[in-house]
């Protein structure tokens, strides 16, 4: 009899340690729903969980963000969001259980994901072709970049965002003419900005339009839009208070009517 009980007793153990080895297998792994799509400023990110040995959804309180950016659950599902470029992680602390740690890669919006040439000539390069063919409208790049893919950008004809250093004061172009200028980081390389006044400057901008060389070789673009995207110097001090602008740090252009009216020169906004 007692040694009936004491097989009993051995068994019930034995559950007792496999039920307790089943409960604490608990993982929580995170994954972008996306990762090869390029993440940028603003821009709200998708990341998927996977729980495995627990009986609850992920909480808002188990999120664990870098500095400089946010996070929250959305659909049993987490969102991620900066304002700012940079690298950052997230991971989740769940009943206890942490996931792994993600890192994301924020860009910069003004900047363009052009593909390099390697420094090594290697068979994998790509050609030319294959570079113009990833250029478009819209494409938002640096007067560096600009400067560097200047063939390229001038064969597509097509119309780029650049953003760089306004000045107040302009360069003379090849006819003698003082002219708007678009400076790089350094304010040292510029690209002449034609198609009408720029009324103010000292301040970062964003100019629009399609590029070419002038006699002399000099980079000029035939601007459709110029925005400041920090507060700008007026060269007309009276334009500062007369109401007219949107914000200080989208100032739309004021121009002459064009000769062409299919052809639009500035994106302003009818005023109220």
């Amino acid at each position: 009899m007692k040694k009936t009980k004491k097989i009993i007793a051995t068994l019930a153990l034995g559950s007792s340690l496999l039920f307790a080895g089943c409960q604490g297998e608990k993982n929580v792994e995170i994954s972008l729903v996306d990762p090869n799509s390029p993440v940028r400023i603003g821009d709200t990110v998708s990341i998927k969980t996977n729980l495995s040995g627990f009986n609850n959804n992920i909480d808002p309180n188990d999120l664990n963000p870098s500095r400089g950016s946010e996070a929250w659950v959305e659909n049993d599902q987490i969102k991620f969001k900066s304002n700012t470029p940079g690298t950052y992680s997230i991971y989740v602390m769940h009943d206890g259980v942490q996931s792994n740690i993600l890192s994301i890669e924020v860009l910069n919006r003004d900047a363009i994901s052009m593909n390099q040439e390697d420094s090594s000539t290697t068979s994998s390069q790509k050609p030319e072709e294959d570079l113009m063919d990833q250029i478009q409208d819209g494409d938002r790049v640096t007067v560096s970049q600009a400067i560097e893919k200047k063939d390229l950008l001038i064969s597509k004809n097509v119309s780029v965002v650049i953003s760089g250093y306004l000045p107040l004061e302009g360069k003379l172009d090849a006819s003698g003419v003082e002219t708007p200028v678009l400076y790089d980081e350094s304010r040292s390389n510029y690209i002449l900005l034609k198609g009408f006044d720029a009324p103010f400057g000292n301040c970062k901008a964003e100019a629009t339009g399609t590029l070419y060389q002038d006699s002399t070789g000099q980079l000029v673009m035939q601007m459709s839009y110029l925005y400041s995207t920090e507060e700008p110097v007026y060269k007309d001090k009276d334009k500062e208070d007369d109401g007219n602008s949107t914000t200080p740090h989208e100032s739309p252009v004021e121009h002459p009517t064009p000769s062409n009216p299919d052809d639009p020169i500035i994106n302003n906004p009818p005023q109220a």
